[in-house]
């Protein structure tokens, strides 16, 4: 039986191993864990999804050419969603567990959680594991996602027609709009498949971030002077990184949709910038946003550090302007202890400076551009409808310098 003492809950900590739906996908895989084990369950599903539709598509006729106004080869977001989104959310566990795993044992082991802080912190850890594997968790994303294919196809991101037009999704006849046997497939197949692991991964950063903000709570030993400027909690903004391949695949899904809108709709890009912006500031949110649990603990210890650290530099400074100032330091052998105390005060300056230093979230500011640059790579083909390769370039400069 696992004990609050046992080691088991870092050894093998996992956001992601875990839950019913990923037991399906561990038994269909024969129990593999491994990488090429979810490569190839990724491009499965992204098969599952998109083959079908394909092949409904061709045999009504309405996979290309002009017999539709959207025939199913050129709906964007619908390939997107299939064919990038389902593998990037299945192969973004890959990511995530691979630099959670070692934080966690990281720090159990590196002196932030002194004894009587440790038992709190395995029972945080097994807070984790219960609600990564919650049934009742995963049953209500389902039902939601259910709810979402019954109560409107809207949510589904097909290109469905206009009052009188007709699409691979759907037609209309006699005033009536009837789902084809390929839409039929994206509704009640690919569209929930692809919900479902986004709202699975809300659950799972949900589930992190009280994590984070429980972990704040513990009493942490916050030093000052660590070089990390932020209290020895750095670690946790490059950990927090991981969570960028997560957003990849809603940010590829909506860049999609915009595309669709820019060429079938009319919208032009500066439309778009709003949306696009939101988006990004939203996903560096979700990713360091939990972060600022910890700000008022590194604020607290920034403020105790410079009264501390502060003491002891007047105190070195104190000795240093008797002896050096005063002549009480002598040249020659007899000097060593004045070379001491120089030393000392030089060194010691180096250590304030550093508390001076810390900041009051664990993130730079350049984790926030990072997050934001890749987030907007999804949506640079947008750029290229309307501009030149050239012509980003040159903007591009413009910013950075």
């Amino acid at each position: 039986m696992m004990t609050l003492s046992d080691r088991s809950l870092e050894a093998g900590f996992s956001l992601v191993r875990g839950g019913p739906f990923h037991g399906l996908l561990r038994r269909a895989r024969g129990g593999s864990e491994s990488p090429r084990a979810a490569v190839l369950t990724a491009a499965t599903l992204a098969a599952v999804s998109w083959t079908p539709i394909v092949l409904l598509s061709l045999a009504a006729g309405t996979a290309y050419g002009a017999g539709v106004r959207v025939p199913f080869l050129m709906d964007l977001p619908a390939h997107v969603r299939l064919l990038a989104g389902i593998p990037l959310l299945l192969l973004a566990e890959l990511v995530v567990d691979g630099r959670l795993a070692p934080i966690v044992a990281h720090l159990a082991d590196s002196g932030l959680l002194p004894a009587h802080a440790r038992e709190a912190y395995r029972r945080e850890l097994a807070a984790v594991a219960r609600r990564r594997d919650s049934i009742v968790a995963e049953a209500f994303l389902l039902v939601l996602v259910v709810t979402l294919v019954v109560g409107s196809v809207t949510w589904s991101g097909a290109a469905r027609p206009a009052e009188g037009a007709n699409t691979w999704f759907s037609s209309w006849e006699n005033g009536q709009e009837r789902i084809s046997s390929a839409g039929w497939w994206y509704l009640l197949v690919g569209a929930p498949l692809f919900q479902f692991l986004l709202l699975r991964w809300i659950w799972r950063l949900w589930i992190w971030a009280r994590f984070l903000w429980a972990l704040s709570r513990l009493d942490l030993l916050v030093i000052p002077s660590h070089p990390d400027q932020a209290g020895g909690l750095a670690v946790l903004a490059e950990t927090q990184m991981a969570f960028i391949s997560v957003l990849l695949a809603p940010a590829a899904a909506f860049s999609a949709s915009l595309a669709r809108m820019i060429l079938q709709e009319g919208h032009t890009l500066a439309q778009c910038k709003v949306a696009i912006g939101t988006f990004m500031i939203v996903g560096a949110g979700v990713i360091l946003g939990p972060l600022l649990a910890f700000t008022g603990r590194l604020a607290a210890a920034r403020r105790r550090g410079l009264l501390e650290y502060g003491s002891t530099a007047q105190a070195l400074s104190n000795r240093f302007r008797h002896g050096w100032m005063e002549k009480e330091i002598r040249s020659g052998p007899e000097g060593a202890p004045g070379i001491e105390i120089v030393s000392a005060v030089a060194d010691f300056g180096g250590v304030f400076e550093a508390v001076r230093k810390m900041r009051v979230v664990p993130f730079e500011a350049r984790q926030a551009a990072q997050v934001v640059v890749v987030l907007a790579v999804p949506f640079l083909p947008l750029a290229l409808m309307e501009l030149s390769v050239k012509e980003i370039l040159k903007r591009v400069a413009t910013i950075l310098l």
